[in-house]
């Protein structure tokens, strides 16, 4: 019996110390657990805190590529909370792709480093490096987004379908074709050529309407003819067009002050003030409105009402003082010089109500325009003419901005059945919130025209050309001239480097 309890107290240890052991086990692995679930809370924390300040460099790039000419340096840093942003990027094919980097660091106090990066691949251009079509305003699913169809020298952006018949041909590029697709309509219809690519970027691909079968975006030909129709680059990177829509016109009231303040500063290097001394006065203004002489409204009303023509029969104005002197052509900022058939503008001029240019009792049925300066018509514009820069060349001094919520309406014949951009019928950054119609044959712009709708169903063999160098001596007050339109065509989060240069 001794033994036995003896037994007993023995096999009582060794349950105790067995159950001590499961405890300490059981704890020891739930201390663990425990400090692992807090260690990869931690750090889950942390990356998602990487993760954000590296999304927020890329915010911060995209305001540097909206607001300002171009990124600060070859890359920065951005200071973001407890975080670092580090960007980096490089341009694509084009001077306004983008190819961004922004790798988010996190360090802790104890020596902890989390990071994570983003790339995205985004467009950053002014819409005045283009001609542009947006399509009407509630464009349906397949609309087109031009009517009729033209030959397009330089870069060239549509919302909605581009439909290629005749010999239409779009060279230089790209080519950006959102929410539509490229509707291919005769053997005669181009993209660039066999030695002339063009980059296209367009949403929905393209069809062979003759054919009704899809098209790659790549080199192809007609089997019937043999006749290469579509060259074309397609850059996967930016496979989808931006979106862009029109800038916002100021109000008819604001540029109507714009006009009013120049008028009446002679500080300001856009104006002359029409009353320099009370003996001389600068005579001749359509309505009689010498004091504010930069608006053109009988009424003083914004309603549209006061229409402007300038052509044969229209007495010259804004030339002589009342004393009989002549002013400085220089100095000139809105006149009309009938015998030299020439109107000068520069700064901003408000006309309330329709703007007819009509030069064929004129010498090559041109009338030129002097000055860097924006016509705003509250009403439409109607060329019934040539209507070109003097010299025939757009440059620093001599470029003229439309701005006009209406239509522009181009009534005349081409001189010109195979022009160049030294050979245009009218000229200058014309931005139309509505309509530009086009009703004659031959017909040649250069510049850039951002219109709702480009309409060419009344005319067939129409050029337009862009001028490369038009964003950089823009004339004021045109919407968007100050900022460049930033879209995002690829956002992905890629691995970070294991270095990171740069201090954080």
């Amino acid at each position: 019996m001794g033994n036995f309890k003896l037994n007993e107290k023995g096999v009582a240890t060794v349950i105790v110390v067995g159950v001590m052991s499961t405890l300490l086990i059981l704890g020891a692995g739930l201390f663990y657990l425990t400090i692992h679930d807090l260690q990869r809370s931690r750090q889950e924390r942390l990356s998602n805190k990487a993760f954000h300040v590296a999304d927020a460099g890329i915010v911060k790039t995209l305001w540097h590529l909206r607001t300002t000419a171009g990124l600060p340096g070859s890359g920065f840093q951005v200071a973001v909370d407890d975080g670092t942003a580090v960007v980096t990027y490089g341009t694509g094919d084009f001077s306004w792709t983008y190819d961004i980097t922004s790798v988010g660091v996190i360090r802790t106090d104890i020596g902890e480093i989390s990071k994570r990066a983003i790339k995205v691949n985004a467009f950053a251009l002014s819409i005045w490096q283009m001609n542009l079509s947006l399509g009407s305003q509630s464009l349906p699913v397949g609309g087109n987004g031009i009517n009729g169809t033209t030959s397009v020298f330089g870069p060239f952006y549509v919302r909605g379908n581009l439909p290629l018949s005749g010999t239409c041909e779009i060279q230089e590029g790209p080519l950006m074709v959102k929410s539509g697709e490229l509707l291919f309509q005769s053997n005669s219809a181009l993209v660039g050529t066999e030695t002339t690519r063009v980059t296209v970027f367009v949403e929905y691909g393209a069809f062979d309407q003759r054919g009704n079968k899809k098209l790659p975006i790549t080199s192809f030909t007609y089997p019937e003819t043999g006749n290469k129709i579509l060259w074309a680059d397609y850059n996967s990177n930016y496979s989808s067009a931006p979106n862009i829509d029109l800038p916002q016109m100021q109000t008819n009231d604001v540029y109507r002050q714009f006009a009013r303040n120049e008028s009446f500063d002679p500080d300001d290097d856009q104006c002359l003030e029409p009353t320099l001394g009370s003996s001389r006065t600068i005579v001749g203004y359509p309505d009689g409105n010498t004091a504010e002489y930069k608006i053109i409204d009988n009424d003083d009303t914004t309603d549209g009402d006061t229409d402007l023509v300038i052509d044969k029969n229209l007495n010259s104005f804004g030339l002589t003082y009342t004393d009989g002197t002549t002013t400085n052509d220089t100095l000139i900022n809105f006149a009309w010089d009938r015998d030299n058939a020439t109107l000068y503008v520069r700064g901003t001029v408000f006309i309330d109500g329709d703007l007819t240019i009509d030069g064929d009792t004129f010498p090559d049925d041109i009338i030129y325009y002097k000055g860097n300066g924006t016509l705003v018509v509250n009403g439409d514009l109607t060329l019934l003419n040539r209507f070109l820069p003097d010299g025939k060349i757009l440059d620093k001094d001599n470029v003229l901005g439309v701005v006009t919520d209406h239509d522009l309406i181009v009534d005349f014949g081409g001189s010109n059945s195979q022009p160049s951009r030294a050979d245009a019928d009218f000229s200058g950054a014309f931005f139309v919130g509505g309509t530009a119609k086009f009703n004659h044959n031959n017909l040649s712009f250069v510049g850039s025209i951002v219109a709702g709708l480009l309409d060419f169903t009344s005319s067939s063999n129409c050029h337009l050309f862009t001028h490369p160098q038009l964003p950089t001596f823009l004339p004021p007050n045109l919407p968007g001239a100050d900022e460049r339109m930033v879209s995002i065509s690829n956002w992905h989060e890629v691995r970070p480097p294991s270095v990171v240069t740069g201090t954080y």
